[in-house]
Formats: structure tokens, sequence, C-alpha cells
């Protein structure tokens, strides 16, 4: 018996000694991949996804979203090493669940966090985040609300959003960041389209923003 103790405790100490294989948690599904295949992660405590940025900076998140639709999204952003180098976390309301991603809003080349807040079957409501400097921390650049959002192809570093308040009527809606990395509005007009012979567009004035002129001749031209 005594024998029989002393190899147990060798093997115990061999064990201990050489390193164990370590239990992984299963990889969260690719974010833009149908919703369904990563919603049956909720089943866990909430559904999760991951997505990689394109722009060349070899970041990556992942996203876990809370049970029922409604509460905290935590988004975790990682190195392109797998470092962890921050935790954005939002408060949202889902009719559906809505992934973050990664998008260059305003085609500088960099690729901005947006995470939908509020989703409805017209509009969304999105936390915008932008790296601060080249190198920096990700800084909450302000909300938008509307469809559409993105790059503005007429202008290098506006922002496109449109809003509808109904089938055929809405706002368009021009932003640019400024200089602390958060979103300025600078041009509006309103917007309707009741037909190919009914198309309305009027802009509006933005304090500090761009002419009267200009909103016209960048936003008030028929869009899709």
């Amino acid at each position: 018996m005594r024998g029989a103790r002393q190899m147990l405790t060798g093997a115990a100490l061999v064990s201990a000694l050489v390193p164990q294989p370590v239990a992984r948690a299963d990889p969260a599904p690719d974010c833009s991949a149908d919703s369904s295949a990563w919603e049956k992660t909720a089943d866990r405590g909430g559904a999760r996804c991951q997505a990689s940025a394109a722009d060349g900076s070899g970041r990556r998140f992942v996203a876990s979203f809370p049970p029922g639709h409604a509460g905290k999204v935590s988004v975790v952003v990682l190195s392109g090493a797998g470092s962890q180098l921050q935790t954005v976390e939002e408060q949202a309301e889902f009719a559906g669940y809505a992934a973050p991603e990664w998008s260059d809003v305003d085609g500088d080349g960099r690729q901005e966090l947006v995470v939908a807040l509020r989703t409805s079957a017209s509009n969304t409501r999105y936390a915008v985040w932008r790296a601060h400097g080249p190198n920096g921390s990700l800084v909450r650049s302000g909300e938008l609300f509307g469809v559409q959002l993105e790059h503005f192809p007429r202008r290098e570093g506006l922002v496109f959003i449109r809003i509808h308040d109904s089938c055929c009527d809405g706002v368009y809606q021009l932003y640019r960041f400024d200089g602390q990395d958060k979103l300025a509005q600078v041009a509006e007009a309103d917007w309707s389209a009741r037909g190919d012979t009914d198309r309305q567009c009027a802009p509006k004035s933005v304090p500090g923003g761009l002419s009267l002129e200009e909103t016209r001749s960048l936003l008030c031209v028929r869009r899709k």
C-alpha cells in the first residue's frame, strides 16, 4: 500500500509539472454570417459573434449580446496578436439582433466601430466609436439615427445618413469628425420622393455647417 501511495504521489507530481491542455470556449461565429448562426449561442447567456477590421490595423472584436434583445452590449476589442485593447459597452434594444461592424464611414481608410443601439422597421440608432489618433484607443464619437450610414462619395471626410419619416419622405444629413474625433453635423436637407416626377429636396441651415448652396449641390441630387 505504501508503495502504491508513493506511485500515485509521483504520478500526481508529474501531472502537475507537465503542462495540461487548456479547455477553450467555442469560438464566436462571424458577425457577417446570417444572424441565425450566432443567435444559437444565446442559450449560453446571450448571443455572441466576432469580426475583424479590414483596414490593416489587425484589430478585431468579440461582441456579446444580452438575452431577450434588450440590455448591455459588450464589445471586446482585440489586437492582431489577441491581446485585449479595451471593452466598449452600450445599452441597446433590438427588434432583432443587430451585430456591430467595422465600417469606414468617412472614407479616410480607417474603419470605425459602429454599434446598433435601437432597431426598428425604418430607422436604426447607432453609436460610432473612432480611433483617437493613428494608434489610439476608440473614443465614442456620437450617435446617428437613420439608415444607409456610409461614407459620402462626393466629398472626402463626410459621413452620410438618411432618415425615413415615412415611406416616401425624410431627411438627409452630413457629418464630419472634428479635431477631437467627435461627430459634428454640417448639412441637412428634407427630401420626398412620391414618384419619378415628384421629387423634392429642401436644404436647411446648420449652425457652423455648409452654406445652403453647397448643401443643395451635395444633397439635392437624385439618390436611390
